[in-house]
């Protein structure tokens, strides 16, 4: 890195661009990445992304509410995928793009967990390539290269960039709305780029609703913080139209659900977000679940936070990537309902600072080249460190080993020789780090961290059609998405003693589930029923009923209750 003033230069190229004009940024932009490593790298995530896909069960309530959803709309009209339905009732919480795609996929693959996901992965997919050419266009090949190894090996987006959930649809749109305001302001045709981005804060709004202010708030913090400069920014976004084809994208579906079946549900879920009602609490959590959500990249995303916020006022970029961040950050602490997953948003613009941290410390006249490669080595060793012991934890967790616990012993040795190999030349290891990352985080999200489930709500649908045809149904406060799911057909819910006997009365055949967890347990089965099983997983325990006639006209095919009691598997 070359330094003249105020100007800085990597590899070459500029890195301080407030006094180039719109054009010298458009010819900057034109430095591309050759298109083999491009096109390598984009069919390696793919492959990466739909990995194992359909190993790990349906095991979240917010996955199984799309797939649930998405399922119950096949084979209906039109309506019922205007106004979805859950488990027999109105879904209308969220709006609907997530629950479309997942029934367009179960109707070109049918229904499993792995084909409803795969719109999810692909959009993950398209996340990790906008990154990589938004880093391209705003710095190099390298951190291009880099910015996408980042953020497919971050341990949260590993871990819910696969899962069929709303997160990664408000990710990818979230995303691509900022980069296009972005490339309006920094380069030509800039109001189409405008126009774009209205599309994706629409899309945004269909994918999952409110996370889409995210966009409006990075419009609003470009001229709070240049006002000289970025004033007409909002001005030039609202007169290409940008906001019109917004409504004219989501308002459609809005106004239909007002004028059918009216927005309560739609409002009830806007005042959750903002009032915390579900899932509140402390300002200080999402501070820990970030660096837990980046790793094993946190400590190299710490630097370039740093360092970006030591160039705010020379570079523009790293201006623009900490308002991005600080636009879907800052909203996060101020909601009072605060989850892990939201944070996914927010990941992009980390991912770009990391890539373009270590694209800067590929020269060793970088003044934090030696930190880098420090962080680089070290956390390399402790992550193959971390790998080592998963045979240990699994005994623990697991009560047993299994061939996957050795599986991750040798990533971990791998790792290991890998840092051994290269850790003096920092181009080398930043690869490795890189490469081990992604690997290393698909291993334990995708193959290592389900085998430690005992009882799934796969292996559990299983055990409960054992017992009879049904029909299914369950009983008291709790009800198990996840396992209505895996029983593919829904099952309603019956809370008192009184609707379980009139139930009984037309479906002699029933099969009652009744679930009990930590802090909530079902009313008493009432008289005429006999428990057939009792399946325990790590969080709940179920207990199966039948009515007590029809345990005795189907005893030759199930064992006795004293028999049918299943424990987790060991």
């Amino acid at each position: 890195m070359k330094t003249d003033g105020s100007r800085l230069s990597v590899n070459g190229h500029p890195s301080n661009l407030r006094d180039v004009d719109a054009a010298a940024v458009e010819k900057t932009s034109t430095r591309a990445m050759s298109r083999m490593p491009l096109a390598l790298f984009a069919i390696a995530t793919l492959a990466i992304m739909l990995a194992f896909l359909g190993r790990p069960a349906v095991q979240r309530t917010q996955e199984a509410r799309v797939l649930e959803t998405a399922r119950e709309m096949l084979g209906r009209g039109w309506r019922d995928w205007l106004i979805p339905r859950l488990n027999g009732g109105l879904r209308l919480e969220k709006p609907p793009l997530a629950y479309w795609l997942a029934a367009g996929a179960f109707k070109v693959g049918g229904v499993s967990e792995g084909i409803g996901r795969v719109p999810f992965a692909l959009s993950g997919w398209l996340t990790v390539m906008l990154v990589a050419a938004a880093a391209e266009w705003m710095f190099d090949r390298a951190a291009a290269l880099f910015a996408g190894a980042a953020l497919l090996g971050f341990m949260m987006f590993a871990r819910h960039a696969r899962l069929a959930e709303t997160d990664i649809l408000a990710t990818f749109f979230v995303t691509a709305a900022i980069a296009c305001v972005l490339r309006a302001m920094h380069g030509s045709g800039k109001m189409n780029w405008y126009r774009l981005s209205g599309v994706m804060i629409g899309l945004a709004v269909m994918g999952k609703g409110l996370p889409a202010l995210f966009a409006l708030a990075f419009l609003l913090a470009l001229p709070l913080a240049r006002p000289r400069q970025d004033w007409r920014v909002l001005w030039d976004w609202t007169r290409s139209g940008a906001p019109l084809l917004t409504a004219i994208i989501a308002v459609p579906w809005f106004a239909y659900v007002q004028a059918t079946v009216g927005l309560s549900k739609l409002q009830e879920e806007a005042e959750i977000g903002v009032k915390g009602a579900e899932h509140a609490a402390s300002l200080l959590q999402y501070f820990p679940d970030l660096l837990r959500a980046l790793a094993p990249w946190t400590a190299i995303v710490v630097l370039a936070l740093i360092v970006a916020g030591y160039h705010w006022r020379r570079d523009w970029r790293a201006r623009s990537l900490l308002l991005w961040f600080g636009a879907i950050f800052i909203p996060l602490l101020c909601a009072k309902q605060r989850q892990f997953h939201y944070l996914l948003p927010a990941l992009p613009p980390l991912a770009i600072l990391g890539g373009w941290l270590i694209s800067q410390s590929l020269d060793r006249a970088f003044e934090h080249h030696r930190l880098v490669r420090a962080l680089l080595l070290w956390t390399l060793i402790v992550a193959a460190l971390g790998l080592l012991t998963l045979p240990t934890v699994a005994g623990k967790l697991r009560g047993g080993r299994m061939t996957t616990d050795w599986i991750g012993v040798a990533v971990g040795v791998g790792v290991c020789f890998l840092a051994s190999l290269f850790y003096r030349d920092v181009r080398r290891l930043a690869a490795s780090f890189a490469l081990a990352g992604i690997i290393a985080v698909t291993f334990l999200v995708q193959v290592w961290m389900p085998s430690l489930r005992a009882n799934d709500p796969r292996e559990i649908a299983v055990q409960i059609r054992a017992l009879g045809d049904g029909p299914y149904y369950f009983y008291g406060s709790n009800i198990s998405l996840p396992l209505v799911f895996h029983m593919r057909q829904t099952m309603p819910q019956l809370a008192t003693p009184q609707e379980l006997s009139a139930a009984a009365a037309s479906h002699p055949t029933m099969i009652v589930v009744a679930e009990t967890k930590s802090r909530t347990t079902p009313p008493p089965v009432p008289a005429g029923f006999s428990r057939a099983a009792e399946i325990r997983s790590d969080e709940q325990t179920f207990e199966i009923y039948r009515v007590a006639d029809a345990t005795t006209a189907g005893a030759a095919a199930s064992p006795p209750a004293s028999q049918a009691s299943i424990s987790p598997t060991k």
